[in-house]
């Protein structure tokens, strides 16, 4: 590893972090060597001592907390922050006692806006897949709906069976549906399709 890599603040989920291995002077992260952290998280708790020496803040990035703490001369880079505030922080990894922190390099406040861009870049386009899948089994309940219809509607217990969706997954794909306008129900626990 080239000493530059020590320089490069890393995207991760604080959970990957915080599951992560130790390793002297940095983390290793699914086999990656981590000295420096690029995180967007909530503020969920701050503590300043008496003497205005030492200030620490807990992150949550919604996957896990962390640690944030700064002494003496790095103090004010928290000063403006507040519990709730959203911010960046650019820190290097630290570990006392079995605790691994953030050192505070650059802080900033930002909007709410970030965390979403941080969930869609930490994502690798699961999300987009997940939405995929889900609309495809949309399509397949009504499908199905219109195949089980005799006349009266498709009758609830026999879309369970055959649709192989668990009871909870078919409520949810068929109140997406009805919510939509394209199923409703003739009579209790029979559906048809909306012509």
């Amino acid at each position: 590893m080239a000493d530059d890599d020590k320089y490069i603040a890393k995207k991760y989920w604080l959970k990957d972090l915080k599951s992560s291995v130790w390793k002297g002077e940095c983390l290793e992260v699914g086999g990656d060597l981590v000295f420096r952290v690029n995180v967007v998280a909530s503020v969920v708790q701050k503590f300043i001592s008496e003497d205005g020496q030492y200030v620490f803040v807990v992150l949550d990035d919604g996957s896990e907390t962390i640690r944030s703490k700064a002494w003496r001369r790095d103090v004010h880079k928290f000063r403006d922050v507040e519990i709730g505030d959203i911010i960046n922080i650019f820190g290097g990894l630290q570990e006392y006692q079995g605790e691994v922190y953030l050192s505070p390099i650059i802080v900033r406040k930002v909007d709410g806006n970030w965390e979403l861009l941080r969930v869609l870049e930490l994502s690798d386009g699961n999300l987009v897949k997940k939405e995929v899948v889900e609309q495809k089994k949309v399509v397949d309940v009504k499908v199905l709906i219109k195949k089980l219809d005799t006349g009266k509607g498709a009758g609830f217990d026999e879309l369970l069976k055959v649709s192989g969706l668990s009871n909870a997954e078919l409520v949810s794909q068929v109140r997406v549906l009805m919510s939509d306008g394209e199923v409703y129900e003739p009579e209790p626990k029979r559906l048809k399709v909306l012509e």
